[in-house]
């Protein structure tokens, strides 16, 4: 049996022996703090290397944070569609939003295409936007961010190589981010009734003949990176999460996948342009993080295949970017959905009398799969830690929103 203990708010903290299993006084484990990320903390009880318990806390604000910084949600309340809704000054959003010390923007979407700014626009409206330009900003997205995910997964073995190609390649898809709409993370693109900025069509056959050379860029880093016998050696066996405890505890995104469902919003509410092109659900079966390693590789690939197919259709797109929305209706409740790309992020928003925002609510991906975590680490040693928790990519401050 663990004792119960109490550790103290410090970094890095490793605190005495306790008495680690019933029976056996001459058995001893350890408990440490892994690590404090702003909002989360782990603290893992081991015998040795290998972890024996590991507790998972979240919510926790970092120092100095007010207590009212907890409520995000005070950020968006009071706001009209035409009147006070400020989606199209960037600034002014990131700036209600970063005034709330440990809310992380990304968790957000306050950066970015894909998060949760489309999934509100979504609950709010059933205005989408134009249909290309949406699918393209957020498949460049998903590229980005899965090339930084790979390349960590990677450098966290100590596979230096594919750390920094993934960084790379990153790079490459951020510099495109900021040729199409002035902005690195598609800053001010989401506006009610669409997208403020249209895709010039000069940049189209550019960024086609680009993704096509990134593809093949991509393909030979992953070829050199599978010949790796240290590397496939770290991550097959890892991090693997059981079936029945993933549908105890509803996971999604990348982890179910990992697992063989075929769970993606763009194919079970298809949004934007999803329904107008092909692609498959990348899935797997085995759910450890070779598993998950490898459905990310697949997802790039199904990225590429969805953007030329996209790109394709833009020169003969009629429709406008942004349509009219009329006032929100009062009284009424919604919810939207959109495929990040960690999985599926919910919104779910409120109207009161006077048709205004009164609640809104964002289910990150990360508030579902933080719960299964304790359980994933318990074959494998502590310092497995890193690359488990890189390999699913959860948001501390996503799970508190």
């Amino acid at each position: 049996m663990f004792q119960r203990i109490t550790m103290p708010d410090t970094p890095g903290y490793i605190c005495g022996l306790i008495n680690c299993c019933e029976g056996q006084p001459e058995r001893r484990a350890r408990g440490d703090w892994h690590g404090i990320h702003g909002a989360e903390r782990v603290l893992a009880i081991r015998d040795g290397d290998v972890a024996l318990s590991v507790l998972i806390s979240t919510g926790i604000l970092p120092p100095g944070a007010p207590e009212w910084s907890h409520n995000y949600e005070a950020s968006f309340l009071g706001f009209s569609v035409h009147a006070a809704w400020p989606w199209g000054n960037s600034d002014d959003i990131r700036a209600r939003l970063t005034a709330v010390p440990h809310i992380d923007c990304a968790a957000l979407g306050a950066p970015c295409f894909e998060g949760s700014q489309w999934g509100l626009l979504r609950a709010f409206t059933d205005v989408l936007p134009s249909a290309p330009n949406a699918a393209i900003f957020a498949e460049l997205e998903r590229l980005a961010n899965h090339f930084n995910d790979l390349g960590f997964i990677m450098l966290d073995t100590g596979f230096s190589f594919g750390g920094s190609h993934g960084a790379r390649l990153r790079e490459r898809i951020m510099q495109w981010n900021e040729r199409i709409s002035g902005s690195r993370f598609y800053r001010g693109m989401i506006v009610f009734g669409g997208v403020s900025r249209d895709m010039e069509e000069s940049l189209v056959d550019e960024l086609s003949d680009d993704l096509a050379l990134l593809e093949a860029d991509f393909k030979e880093v992953i070829e050199i990176a599978k010949d790796s016998d240290s590397l496939l050696n770290r991550l097959k066996e890892t991090g693997r999460l059981d079936k029945e405890i993933a549908d105890d505890y509803g996971v999604i995104g990348v982890g179910a996948r990992a697992l063989g469902k075929e769970m993606d919003a763009r194919v079970d509410y298809p949004y934007a342009a999803y329904e107008a092109v092909q692609f498959s659900v990348a899935t797997e079966s085995y759910g450890d993080v070779h598993a998950r390693f490898q459905v990310r590789i697949k997802e790039v690939y199904q990225s590429f295949r969805i953007l030329n197919q996209v790109l394709a259709l833009l020169p003969f797109e009629i429709s406008p970017i942004k349509g009219e929305v009329s006032a929100l209706p009062a009284n009424r409740m919604a919810v939207g959905i959109v495929e990040g790309w960690r999985g599926d992020i919910v919104t779910f928003v409120m109207t009161d009398a006077a048709g205004k925002i009164f609640r809104v609510k964002v289910r990150d991906t990360s508030f579902v799969n933080w719960q299964i975590f304790s359980h994933v680490l318990l074959r494998d040693i502590v310092p497995d830690f890193p690359l488990i928790n890189k390999s699913f990519d959860l948001s501390y401050s996503g799970n508190d929103l």
